[in-house]
């Protein structure tokens, strides 16, 4: 492992529908500078539904023992919904190569749960 998915900050639960905020950090652990890149997959039970780069696209130059935030947004499913994430480096074979992936799950939330979630959140009875 050079790359490391160091963290993944997403909603744990949502609705159906709900676009989601996704961000996450990569980590290098080799003694070089190395360009980097993120991408996800949401999966739907075992179905991949969703597979995209992260922002910014074209990755960038990672130092070593550096970080580097990407980005995206997710649109839940109508179910629960594992997302994995995947570091990739490119190698001095002209290539882009997959490092390591990690996965958080997220529940799906029914409407009633979200609206009395809004109602504590803004003290409405």
């Amino acid at each position: 492992m050079y790359i490391e998915v160091y963290s993944i900050d997403v909603p744990s639960k949502a609705v159906e529908g709900q676009e989601l905020s996704l961000s996450t950090f990569l980590h290098n652990h080799s003694s070089y500078t190395c360009s980097v890149r993120a991408s996800v997959q949401v999966f739907k039970g075992s179905e991949v539904i969703s597979d995209f780069w992260l922002m910014p696209y074209e990755g960038g130059n990672l130092s070593p023992g550096g970080f580097k935030e990407f980005s995206g947004t997710i649109t839940m499913p109508d179910g629960k919904a594992k997302v994995r994430v995947w570091s990739w480096y490119y190698a001095s074979d002209g290539k882009w190569h997959s490092d390591e992936h990690e996965d958080v799950d997220i529940a799906l939330m029914s409407m009633e749960e979200a609206l009395e979630i809004v109602k504590v959140s803004t003290g409405v009875r």
